[in-house]
């Protein structure tokens, strides 16, 4: 493996404290959608949106909190630029870990991309049927009833009457009970629409999905797995 010396050059659309000579500061040789460019390598803006977005919280208390993230990230984008010109991409072994790595990655995002379109044309359908989940309401006859359940499955956790709860543990029931109304209506709608259609199911993929192994003991009334398939002894 060969490694070849390199020379950076950091041409920044803001200013960085990150090292001790300030790269110089040249915004019209930057494309717009540029936040950075370190050697030959371009860095997206929006890379640095989303890499704001996920932690500006952390620097909460500072005065500058964009400046604050932006150098870390720059530092993290540096490295990769040595990283990535030095030669240890072309190791066989590492090409083999990353390629791994990104198609794992990639099927989990692929897999979340699609709960996201399949849960927004779920909500469109189910509101085409009448069903609005900010349309629910709960009468205090429903929030009573539902309360008397909550007391008999959490003993002493909660008083007897609507009239002793605290006004945001009632809005909080309220919320709970109007999600359970909306979940039947829904169960309900399926059941009667699914008549129309073929549904086939391969039951040994079901059946050959791993269970991943846990230490400790299962939680109270935890049933439909074998004994000793989740939960091992520490």
């Amino acid at each position: 493996m060969k490694f070849q010396p390199i020379f950076l050059a950091l041409w920044l659309v803001t200013p960085s404290t990150l090292f001790a000579d300030d790269p110089e500061v040249i915004p019209e040789s930057l494309p717009s959608g540029v936040i950075a460019r370190v050697g030959d390598f371009e860095v997206p803006y929006e890379w640095f949106l989303n890499e704001f977005r996920s932690t500006f919280f952390r620097h909460a208390q500072s005065s500058n909190v964009r400046q604050e993230v932006f150098d870390p990230f720059l530092e993290k984008m540096t490295l990769y630029e040595l990283a990535r010109t030095s030669g240890v991409g072309e190791d066989a072994a590492f090409q083999q870990e990353l390629q791994q790595k990104i198609d794992g990655m990639k099927a989990f995002m692929d897999y979340q991309l699609a709960m996201a379109r399949i849960g927004l044309y779920n909500q469109a359908y189910i509101k085409a049927e009448g069903i609005d989940p900010a349309k629910v309401t709960v009468t205090d006859e429903e929030l009573q009833s539902f309360l008397a359940e909550e007391g008999n499955a959490f003993p002493g956790a909660l008083p007897d009457s609507l009239g002793e709860l605290q006004p945001h543990v009632k809005e909080m029931l309220s919320q709970r009970l109007a999600s359970l109304k909306v979940a039947e209506a829904v169960k309900n709608l399926v059941r009667k629409k699914r008549e129309d259609l073929k549904i086939e199911v391969q039951q040994s993929l079901i059946d050959s999905v791993p269970l991943p192994e846990m230490k400790g003991t299962p939680p109270p009334g935890m049933k439909g797995l074998p004994a000793g398939s989740l939960f091992k002894s520490p």
